[in-house]
């Protein structure tokens, strides 16, 4: 297996990656070809990878991927049990400077450099402290303090909190094959430094790059595979600008999409490979942090769901968003409709998105602004879809996640100090994709409930997220009233969730 150190990626993990894509390609190539036979293909791809990343067993600081280090779960629940052991973390070194052991291991490594490398190839511990604390406005992201370079040896690179000494030909190989080092010294550094201040490593490292990113075609070509299996067994005439045709052309984009990513790999420079890692870091970080209302709300709407399947009749005609029924003063439609869902795809991938975006929310903004922005989006992609939309019923909580999506936007473009590097251009990125899914099955998604609840979010961010302050942390505290109207919201959502699951038994329909 060509393991790449220090980001957390194997060849496994891209392969893993790609199969995920071409998992999405095939369901959605499926949905908006309106040929089902390869949907199973492409649901089995997807969640199975999406489970095999979520089983990983990860560092507790910054989210590496522990299991290919043959880390059981047990000695990383039971921290002091796998610090005692004197493993580290191939990322950010977290064992070596915690453990009494390492540390004192690690001062009479320092003291002695030159007779330790002689005798352990694997190099000598780094000093205790050498990896400095996170600062408070950005936890994720990780600091090498003043650590000088061994004499003992021209090149190097620090891996599992370890200095490892070695020749140029043998540090250049370490950037074989995507793979990479993050910190090294050479001759021209009076220090360890981060491998893109090294010309020649940045070079390998962008050849690399460009080699893995090959995988990176699986999903576009996926999708185009299973849109002509649509062409040729759904018997509609190919038509220019439309039908099968119009489909083609949107496999197409997503082509020359993924080469247009291919081309701004090849331009990356210093600067944008320290952005690069610094979105992984934060991904990392982000996967150890709370997230306890999200997955209430997540429940809840699975609750309904099991009521759909035990349910007789159709749930959207009972409880979805009928614009003739909402006109007649069915007014709680407006609400119910956000919490139902088509079928299993559908919820799933609704979930997905909520558990990321909720995760979002309660970390980079504050718990309690979750509901309310969830809420507004749900009404308001509702009030636009009476008014724009077609007269067919209306379904999912989209309008709500696109609300979450314009507010974290909002959040990323004005408190950018408090955020990675990538955050308000990621929010954007779903905003155009979803633009994207709404113009080609503009026939079966409601673009005026995801414009509803795009304008919602973005107005209550114009309105709630204040400017960075001098407090240094990440997100904001909200006073008590805000606190209190978190609480209401919440207590809507879940009560509409109950209360519909409920009236799917009872109603006539």
């Amino acid at each position: 297996m060509n393991l790449i150190e220090k980001t957390g990626q194997t060849d496994r993990q891209n392969r893993a990656n790609a199969i995920q894509a071409a998992g999405a390609g095939v369901m959605f190539g499926s949905i908006v070809s309106g040929s089902l036979v390869l949907l199973p293909v492409g649901i089995v791809s997807f969640f199975a990878t999406m489970l095999y990343q979520w089983n990983a067993i990860r560092c507790p600081r910054c989210g590496y991927n522990l299991s290919w280090h043959a880390v059981t779960r047990k000695e990383v629940g039971q921290s002091a049990s796998w610090l005692q052991t004197a493993k580290a973390c191939p990322r950010c070194g977290l064992g070596e400077e915690g453990s009494a052991t390492a540390r004192s291991a690690g001062l009479a490594a320092v003291a002695t450099q030159a007779e330790t490398a002689a005798a352990d190839p694997v190099g000598v511990p780094l000093p205790p402290g050498a990896f400095a604390e996170p600062p408070p406005d950005a936890p994720w992201r990780l600091a090498l303090g003043p650590v000088g370079k061994p004499y003992w040896s021209d090149y190097g690179y620090i891996e599992a909190g370890r200095m490892v000494g070695c020749t140029r030909e043998e540090l250049l190989r370490r950037f074989e094959g995507g793979g990479m080092v993050l910190m090294v010294w050479t001759p021209d550094t009076p220090r360890p430094t981060w491998f893109e201040n090294v010309p020649e490593l940045l070079d390998r490292y962008r050849a690399g790059r460009m080699a893995a990113g090959r995988r990176g075609y699986w999903g576009p070509l996926a999708f185009l595979v299973t849109v002509l299996v649509g062409m040729l067994t759904s018997g509609e005439p190919v038509t220019l600008g439309g039908g099968p045709a119009f489909w083609l052309a949107g496999s197409a984009l997503l082509l020359g999409i993924r080469l247009y990513m291919r081309r701004s790999a090849m331009r990356l420079d210093a600067a944008a490979v320290r952005h690069e890692l610094d979105d992984a870091w934060h991904a990392g970080w982000l996967r150890g942090q709370p997230a306890q209302l999200t997955k209430v709300l997540i429940g809840s709407m699975i609750g309904v769901f099991v009521a759909q399947g035990l349910s007789t009749g159709s749930s959207a005609n009972a409880a979805g968003m009928l614009p003739e029924a909402v006109r007649h003063g069915e007014w709680w439609r407006l609400l119910s409709y956000g919490v139902l869902h088509a079928h299993p795809l559908h919820i799933g991938l609704n979930l997905l998105a909520l558990w990321s975006l909720g995760k979002l929310m309660e970390v980079h903004a504050n718990r309690a602004l979750l509901s309310p922005v969830l809420l507004a989006g749900i009404v308001g992609g509702g009030l636009i879809g009476l008014v724009m939309g077609p007269d067919i019923p209306m379904v999912g909580v989209s309008g709500g996640l696109l609300a979450v999506i314009g507010f974290l936007a909002v959040v990323g473009f004005r408190r950018r100090e408090r955020v990675p590097h990538g955050f308000g251009a990621s929010m954007l990125k779903d905003v155009a994709f979803v633009a994207a899914v709404g113009l080609v099955g503009f026939r079966m998604i409601a673009n005026a409930g995801h414009l509803g609840g795009l304008l919602a979010g973005v107005a209550l961010g114009a309105l709630l997220v204040p400017r960075p302050h001098d407090e240094p942390r990440v997100g904001w505290a909200v006073g008590p009233v805000m606190t209190a109207v978190g609480w209401i919201c919440t207590g809507v959502l879940v009560a509409t969730c109950a209360a519909t699951a409920l009236y799917l038994f009872v109603a006539p329909h």
